[in-house]
């Protein structure tokens, strides 16, 4: 559980057992520890919101421990 989450939309989880989050209105992504500890960790720029669309879903590479990618699903207005 966790709190101070502003419309929560995609999850995907780190190897560390931490999730990260993706604010489908505010851009950003927050990390939540196992605890419930929550902190910004990025921020997408272009990210259009209009109507259903937004900062969508969020996908960390399968190759994360040494690429340290995660990769972000949102609308944009180009």
């Amino acid at each position: 559980m966790a709190t101070g989450l502003e419309v929560p939309w995609g999850v995907a989880f780190l190897p560390d057992g931490s999730a990260l989050v993706a604010e489908r209105d505010t851009e950003q992504v927050k990390q939540v520890t196992g605890d419930g500890q929550v902190r910004a960790v990025g921020r997408v720029d272009g990210v259009d919101g209009v109507a259903e669309g937004g900062l969508l879903g969020l996908a960390v590479s399968p190759d994360f421990a040494e690429d340290s990618a995660v990769f972000a699903y949102f609308t944009a207005g180009s």
